[in-house]
């Protein structure tokens, strides 16, 4: 017998670029407003900032953000000079406990991160994770093998989301998907999330933009949103515990 609508949560990743839309302007309201229109309850974000004066008006944006949102968060920073930059988590699930994990740079500009919480949905313990792979293939499986590394002492359901830099079939996306079930492909809704080369505005050519769960979480539903507060387009899934037994 199939999960009810009452087992169903929702999930949703997001590369919000510190706020600033395809048009140019930084405007984190627009934002808040994408995840709340979403109504995700498990929410992972990259290219976050914190305090950064110049682009982004020196505002802790995990906290503006969970805060306009009545959500709790925990934030990744990947780069930690005065103004940090990285990935966060936003939920409205308990939180059992957090940690990061930094992908330290292979000849790049910066290091990269991976946030991390086990959140209880239900009775059910799941671990939540959340990154931004680098530009260069070489750092890119260097960092899976070692997300992959935590995941294999990971003994909850995981899911893992954030933004690939490559798209299905290259390297890192198949290193992942050994361990891992990209969920757009699960539900025949592989859209594109990304503008790369368009040749028309507002539009996304590539799929970057990823959520992977482990084989014990069913994929009800994958939606690209088709709302440009970012170079990137959210991705929402609605996905339930598989239930145990015949």
């Amino acid at each position: 017998m199939p999960n009810s609508v009452q087992d169903q949560f929702t999930v949703l990743t997001y590369n919000i670029r510190y706020g600033r839309g395809l048009d140019g302007v930084q405007d984190l309201d627009r934002t808040q407003e994408v995840l709340r229109q979403s109504q995700a309850q498990l929410i992972g974000l990259q290219e976050v900032d914190n305090r950064n004066q110049v682009r982004s008006h020196n505002i802790d944006q995990s906290q503006y953000l969970a805060n306009s949102l009545n959500m709790a968060y925990h934030y990744a920073p990947a780069l930690n000079a005065q103004a940090q930059f990285g990935n966060a988590i936003l939920t409205n699930f308990p939180v059992l406990k957090q940690e990061s994990i930094l992908l330290p740079k292979k000849g790049t500009f910066e290091d990269r991160s991976v946030a991390i919480a086990e959140v209880l949905v239900g009775k059910q313990p799941l671990t939540f994770m959340v990154t931004h792979l680098g530009l260069t293939q070489g750092e890119r499986l260097e960092h899976i093998e070692l997300i992959r590394n935590y995941l294999s002492k990971v003994a909850t359901p995981v899911i893992l989301v954030g933004d690939w830099n490559e798209q299905p079939g290259s390297p890192a996306y198949n290193k992942i998907t050994e361990v891992l079930l990209d969920a757009a492909a699960e539900c025949d809704q592989e859209q594109p999330t990304f503008p790369y080369l368009s040749l028309y505005e507002n539009e996304a050519t590539v799929r970057i933009d990823f959520i992977f769960v482990s084989p014990e979480i069913d994929v009800i539903d994958v939606e690209v949103i088709q709302n440009w507060s970012s170079d990137h387009l959210p991705v929402r899934a609605t996905l339930s515990f598989k239930k145990k037994g015949g």
